[in-house]
């Protein structure tokens, strides 16, 4: 008798910034596996962020998902990949990953000139940028230490074991990847 081999997990790689692209090809491929009958997905993330809007945009879509959605962070997980990170079900962190937050800023890029009007407009926008990840770290149930940490002044990373602390991840392990259980895979390049 022989045994079948079930390919029921789906996985997607995402890498590099996070923008209105990658946050379609996220979307299109966690629902492609959801509809055919995947029973999980895995996300191996490496993203120093980018879109507060595509950010907040994948993290509302992955909380919605009713499939187990596992990610791991096999590098770096940076600025609004954070929030795409907390909204995964299980979160694991590689041995030699990193976290990292900064303040809020806005690139005006090479020699461009802003009015004072310009400038309450971009200060606001800002902070209201903050807020909007402040609530999804309030709703996810963080202690204020924590929320008081991931939104510094200056760069701060984590390491995996600050991260656990936290409870930003539920565990430290090398990257796992089922090979027998795949059904497919796709990379989101940002």
């Amino acid at each position: 008798m022989q045994t079948a081999i079930i390919k029921d997990i789906g996985i997607v790689s995402i890498s590099g910034n996070i923008h209105a692209a990658s946050q379609s090809g996220l979307i299109d491929m966690s629902l492609t596996y959801a509809y055919e009958g995947c029973s999980s997905i895995i996300y191996l993330m490496n993203s120093w962020g980018g879109s507060i809007d595509a950010g907040i945009s994948i993290y509302n879509f992955l909380k919605s998902l009713t499939i187990p959605t596992i990610v791991y962070n096999i590098g770096t997980i940076e600025s609004i990949a954070i929030p795409i990170f907390m909204a995964c079900k299980t979160r694991y962190a590689c041995p030699s990953s990193k976290f990292m937050h900064h303040e809020y800023n806005w690139s005006l890029g090479d020699n461009k000139t802003i009015t004072i009007a310009q400038a309450t407009q971009y200060k606001q926008t800002l902070e209201l940028e903050h807020r909007r990840v402040e609530m999804i770290v309030r709703a996810e149930g963080y202690d204020e230490q924590f929320i008081s940490d991931l939104f510094p002044k200056e760069n701060t990373y984590y390491s995996p074991e600050k991260a656990l602390e936290y409870g930003l991840v539920h565990e430290i392990r090398p990257l796992e990847i089922p090979i027998n259980r795949i059904y497919g895979w796709r990379t989101i390049a940002g």
